[in-house]
């Protein structure tokens, strides 16, 4: 269930939080109104893909990077 209210109400309007969820929905919505292919070029470019961001922090901080090798025999 989400919370409506709060018992202990702040004095302060969360300025922060408000910006950060307009800018996620004003970037979801251009994206919805890409067509398909630039839609896909865009995620790709400013998206974020787990497994690159990973290694290069691992690169980052001198860390090796190995592939995980089966063996054959």
């Amino acid at each position: 269930m989400i919370p409506l209210h709060d018992d202990n109400p702040t004095e302060i309007t969360p300025i922060l939080t408000i910006a950060f969820i307009v800018a996620c929905t004003l970037v979801f919505l251009y994206q919805v109104s890409l067509p398909e292919e630039s839609g896909r070029l865009f995620i790709l470019r400013y998206g974020a893909i787990p497994a690159a961001v990973f290694v290069r922090e691992m690169a980052l901080r001198g860390m090796r990077v190995e592939a995980k090798q089966e063996d054959a025999g």
